[in-house]
């Protein structure tokens, strides 16, 4: 066997560079956003259906270092003098978001070889006249945060105490933090929301080119970031790119993205971005730049033309979030008869209310490819607009080449179907329409669940290609049924978007939100409308084997990552049916047991007002050898527990087992047969039970002898314990953030099947994933002046606000810095194996090939840390 090994340097000079230059101030105005605790505005505005089209091939270069395969349909090569330009339909197989929309080719397809340019929009729009570019007072912001000492989390919770840089205006009291890190003009002015921090990146993508630019705001110029030789001019209407060796690009096809309603669902403070959602209607939120014209170094000019449509509604985007305070009085003013209560100021703007949730809605043109012209003639591109997943775009039906004598010479028919969705599970259709913003998508049923599916591209006079997909359905667009990439996980009961912080074994009481949700990600439903077949127009046939992407930086719960358990208890005095009480450990810290415990003291038997009658009861032991014995000898334990009663009527538990931590009722009431009365204590809101891997826990369920046996249904009374959990979470290696290639399996009628398999180490996700964040605010509040001793005086005093944080998209933004893929992989091994008669495959039988990568993760500078408070 032959082993060949390639050491690969995949360049992070981007990685570095960029992140230095654009995300410190984008995560420094992301804080701004986030601090105010009237402010749900989503930091970044989603990039437009056919942006994100075109971002996702942009930014990903086909490559065993992301584990996505080349998969390319050849149209057409044109020749001109001094450039060739393939023109090629590409698919890229990582899998799809659930709200991402079918292109003018079909879901994961795109026609490449022509050009764009894409505008994402980081805070505000770089060429709007309202909001102010503020590169002083970022840059004063990110060195206090650095001053502060701050570092990248490793989970998805992050915890400091760091000083919030908060200003709020609250009845003519001033309420801010203490420090003069930041001056309070400088703090008062981020807040207003009238400032734009941070610089929007420009993604182009060229013939023979690619790569982004953005902004200088002194100079009022651009600058490439990727290529200093690259010369950028231009403005919102378009752009020229010069390369180094004398090629001109000219895109002057400009398709915007317009903010048309913001809406708001939720209580809460909402007056201080009031004038900003005002001025935020009819601001860009995207663009995209299409290539119309090429000048090459030879002296030839290729043409692109464009048909356009008017603007066509989007799907709205939805961003939740939920913050909790809890507040501390430090110190108070010494002032006679003063009525100023800190504590009731800071609770009142900082109020503890349900998930608030922000709908984004927007507008776009489309701009369609009608025809590529150049000298020896013309690609002509047939659409129409029957499309019934996106009513209004249109699809590419075929594309002819005919020379300068518009005589026909070659042509390619696309022929369609639609990837038909789930109509079942919980999604965000109620935001459709605002009756608050009087705003209506007027989404017809079949735009939410039908994608455009390409089935078929045939060469005139020759077969066919025909696509296979996955017949994994996917669900609703608006499906919260989302992984934490926002790939879809088959979780349709999910509730909504936010996430579940509890199943990554972080236990907090102030964060309940999304307990009810898994955004764990799943194959299964990750590969769901995945092409998995192409069958060529020679006969031979190549089949796709995906699998999850895998990493270890950074720890994120998958299916395959846990065990999930379950415990019924039920005592109702039938010994014979009943189940009463259980023993359960963890494996991992602060497991939450979540379900529901209820008490029903209804039933035929006498009154009993004793408190004890009925109750759940919870034991908590050291995890001591001698304890663990014990519960091993079930015989043994369950006489000496149930000896034990709560009412003190017999010894405690603790006078006969060592180490007893805790030994109490959980829950309890009292039997009352004249009243048909139910208690139920729902975990999910009313009590966490926080699991150390160092204790023993025993759950009992309990009803009073006495009573005598029970009737099932609304006349007996009892004790019930339902809860499910997970526990045995392994962390080692993570996995999600889509799909990567495992096996390409080829057949050929005229040769024997070929198998590639494809193993992966070393992988690294490029960002974390950070969606709760813990900080403890130090305010000081600064109210009226008084008279004392002859002197005036002003009230001052200091407050401590704890702040728990949890949002739908992470306090992050979630990077594509492995070649535009959130996970690399330092090691990748193609195995090259033949396949018998017999169908078996004959691993490595033709060598393997082994490619080393320079693969490092984003370097997060420390400000970072400032966008979690």
């Amino acid at each position: 066997m032959r082993q060949l090994v390639i050491v690969k340097k995949i360049s992070i000079y981007r990685i570095t560079f960029l992140i230095s230059i654009l995300s410190m101030p984008f995560l420094a105005f992301s804080q701004v956003q986030n601090q105010n605790p009237g402010s749900n505005m989503p930091n970044v505005f989603p990039a437009s259906p056919k942006a994100f089209e075109f971002i996702k091939y942009t930014q990903v270069p086909v490559s065993k270092y992301t584990g996505v395969p080349t998969i390319s349909i050849p149209i057409y090569t044109i020749n001109a003098n001094g450039m060739k330009i393939p023109i090629t339909l590409d698919y890229h197989s990582n899998g799809f978001r659930v709200s991402e929309e079918a292109g003018w080719t079909g879901l994961g397809w795109t026609l490449n070889g022509m050009g764009s340019i894409v505008q994402v929009v980081k805070g505000y729009d770089d060429f709007s006249t309202w909001f102010q570019k503020a590169p002083d007072e970022s840059q004063a912001l990110i060195n206090a945060s650095n001053a502060n000492g701050n570092s990248l989390p490793s989970d998805i919770l992050n915890t400091g105490t760091n000083v919030s840089f908060n200003v709020e205006n609250y009845g003519g009291n001033v309420v801010y933090p203490l420090g003069n890190a930041v001056n309070y003009h400088e703090q008062s002015n981020m807040l207003d929301g009238t400032k734009d921090f941070d610089h929007d990146v420009f993604m182009f993508n060229m013939p023979g080119y690619s790569g982004e630019f953005y902004m200088n705001w002194a100079t009022n110029t651009f600058e490439c970031l990727t290529d200093k030789n690259i010369i950028v001019t231009g403005s919102g209407g378009g752009f020229i790119i010069k390369t180094p060796d004398g090629n001109i690009f000219i895109f002057n096809q400009v398709e915007n993205t317009t903010n048309t309603a913001i809406a708001r669902y939720g209580t809460g403070n909402t007056a201080p971005v009031e004038e900003v959602e005002t001025h935020l209607i009819g601001e860009t939120s995207s663009r995209t730049y299409q290539l119309t014209t090429i000048y090459t170094n030879g002296g030839d000019e290729i043409d692109f033309a464009y048909s356009q449509t008017g603007n066509l509604i989007n799907l709205p985007s939805v961003f939740q979030s939920q913050d909790f305070y809890t507040f501390q009085r430090v110190s108070t003013p010494y002032v006679a008869n003063s009525d100023f209560d800190v504590n009731g100021e800071l609770e009142i703007n900082f109020p503890n209310n349900g998930i608030a949730t922000t709908v984004n809605y927007t507008q776009q043109t489309f701009s369609y490819l009608s025809s590529i012209t150049f000298p020896q003639g013309k690609l002509i591109f047939h659409t129409s607009n029957s499309r019934t997943d996106f009513i209004g775009t249109l699809r590419l039906d075929s594309v002819s080449l005919v020379n300068n004598n518009n005589k026909w010479i070659n042509s390619f028919a696309l022929n369609y179907d639609y990837f038909v969705g789930r109509t079942d599970g919980n999604n965000s259709d109620a935001y459709l329409s605002s009756e608050s913003a009087g705003y209506n998508t007027n989404k017809q049923a079949s735009e939410l669940t039908n994608r455009l599916k390409l089935i078929s591209v045939q060469e005139a006079g020759k077969p066919p290609y025909i696509f296979g997909y996955d017949p994994e359905p996917l669900p609703k667009k608006t499906s919260y049924a989302t992984d934490y990439w926002g790939y879809y996980n088959g979780k349709l009961n999910n509730v909504d978007y936010m996430p579940n912080i509890y199943m990554t074994g972080i236990v907090d009481d102030q964060a309940l939100t999304g307990i009810n949700n898994n955004r764990n990600s799943n194959l299964q439903s990750t590969r769901a409308a995945v092409l998995n077949q192409i069958t060529y127009p020679t006969g031979g046939v190549s089949a796709f084997d995906y699998e999850l992407n895998t990493f270890s930086n950074y720890p994120v719960t998958n299916d395959n990552s846990s065990t999930v358990s379950s415990i019924f208890l039920q005592d109702s005095n039938n010994p014979a049916t009943d189940k009463t009480e259980q023993v359960f450990m963890a494996d991992l810290p602060s497991v939450l047991y979540a379900g529901q415990l209820n008490l029903s003291t209804a039933g035929p038997n006498s009154s009993f007002t004793n408190l004890y009658s009925t109750y759940i009861r919870l034991t908590v032991l050291k995890k001591t050898s001698a304890n663990l014995a014990l519960v091993n000898s079930p015989s043994t334990f369950w006489t000496l527990y149930n000896a034990t009663k709560l009412d003190g009527s017999t010894p405690p538990l603790s006078a006969q087992v060592n180490d007893v931590v805790q030994d109490n009722m959980f829950l309890s009431m009292p039997f009352n047969s004249t009243t048909q009365s139910y208690s139920t204590s729902d975990l999910l809101n009313n009590a966490v039970i926080k699991i150390d891997p160092a204790y023993i826990y025993i759950v009992q369920a309990y009803l009073d002898d006495s009573f005598g046996a029970q009737a099932n249904g609304s006349n007996g009374a009892g004790a019930t314990v339902y809860f499910s959990f997970l526990q045995n979470m392994n962390y080692n290696i993570s996995s999600g953030a889509g799909l990567r290639i495992k096996t390409v399996k080829t057949f050929d009628i005229n040769a024997q099947p070929v198998v590639k398999s494809y193993t992966y180490s070393g992988g690294k996700l490029m960002s974390p994933l950070e969606y709760e964040t813990k900080y403890l605010y130090d305010y000081q509040y600064v109210g009226g002046h008084y008279m004392f001793g002859g002197v005036e005086e002003q009230e001052i005093g200091e407050a401590l606000v704890n702040k728990s944080s949890t949002n739908s998209s992470g306090f992050y933004s979630i990077s594509t810095d492995a070649s535009g893929k959130y996970v690399g992989y330092d090691t990748v091994a193609e195995a090259n194996s033949t396949v018998d008669i017999f169908g078996n495959i004959n691993t490595g039988s033709n060598g393997s090939i082994v490619d080393i990568y320079s693969n490092q993760p984003d370097q997060i500078p420390v400000t970072a840390s400032f966008c979690r408070l």
